[in-house]
């Protein structure tokens, strides 16, 4: 388990503390997602839930993608 916030309850203190989280950022795996349901509906009602599949191997190609999606998203947001 990495990241912060784990909880919605946390999730809400933080986005408190920023003055709102403009773009958070999941990567899917293979495992853990029910554990963090929760947290992924507090960010995802918000419209500020980026979702990316998790990659064993990453090439210069997949890389630029998920800079992409990233900056989109992030400009959406502003």
């Amino acid at each position: 388990m990495q990241g912060f916030p784990f909880n919605s309850s946390q999730a809400l203190l933080l986005d408190r503390y920023l003055n709102g989280v403009n773009l958070a950022i999941h990567v899917k795996g293979q495992s853990g997602t029910q554990e963090f349901a929760s947290l992924l509906e507090y960010y995802d009602v918000r419209g500020t839930l980026l979702e990316i599949d998790h990659q064993e191997s990453l090439t210069a190609q997949t890389v630029e993608d998920l800079q992409t999606r990233i900056a989109l998203a992030m400009k959406s947001d502003s």
